[in-house]
């Protein structure tokens, strides 16, 4: 029976290991530099800091490739950003992860998304986390 019991503690105790682990990536390539550093998670939302040094147009497939991690460690089919903002040097986005893509962001987190963010949404929708786990096809 002891030894039921330290394992029942052992599992549970790796099992809480993995969910608590935060997504981080750091980028240092010439002409980019970056670091990607999730700050907190929820069932359905992220909030990613994000301190861009050095960075060209591929700082934004950083920002959808952290999305896609967490959505799929989230066990979600899709996401959106819900709120961007600076503050100092540093950028925020908050990310909200769904798979019923027919759920408003807006209500779900109200009071949260700027007007521009809900109008940007409404243009473009949620966007696949699937789409962006596959592989760049290129048209011949």
């Amino acid at each position: 029976m002891k030894y039921l019991i330290t394992l029942v503690l052992f599992l549970s105790m790796n099992l809480s290991a993995k969910v608590d682990e935060l997504y981080y990536k750091a980028y240092d390539q010439k002409g980019f530099k970056m670091t990607i550093e999730e700050i907190e998670r929820g069932s359905n939302f992220s909030i990613l800091e994000v301190d861009i040094i050095d960075t060209d147009a591929q700082g934004a497939f950083s920002i959808i490739a952290a999305a896609t991690s967490i959505g799929t460690e989230l066990e979600k089919s899709h996401f959106t950003v819900i709120k961007e903002y600076k503050k100092g040097k540093l950028y925020y986005y908050k990310m909200f992860f769904t798979s019923d893509i027919s759920k408003d962001p807006s209500l779900v987190f109200p009071n949260e998304m700027s007007e521009e963010r809900l109008n940007t949404h409404k243009e473009i929708g949620y966007l696949s986390i699937e789409d962006f786990k596959r592989p760049l096809q290129v048209k011949n």
